[in-house]
């Protein structure tokens, strides 16, 4: 599964910037920019991001509380190697 968002002022360009999480850090890194990133707190209480979860072509909308407890979970993990 991977989750991504958007923030909603960029959805008036062609080239819509998307941001996807990156498990290791928690932090949102621009797909076509890797050194441009959001922290995960940063996408949660800005109330212009949409997130979406899902793989390959098919996403759907993720509530940001839904989103909060995949954080938890993801922080409760051991570092994988």
């Amino acid at each position: 599964m991977k989750i991504k968002a958007l923030y909603k002022a960029d959805l008036r360009f062609e080239d819509c910037p998307v941001f996807e999480l990156e498990a290791s850090s928690l932090d949102f890194v621009m797909v076509k920019d890797r050194d441009m990133r959001y922290s995960y707190h940063a996408v949660i209480t800005d109330p212009n991001f949409i997130v979406f979860t899902g793989k390959g072509a098919s996403f759907t909308e993720m509530s940001k509380r839904k989103l909060k407890g995949y954080i938890k979970q993801l922080k409760k993990e051991k570092p994988r190697l």
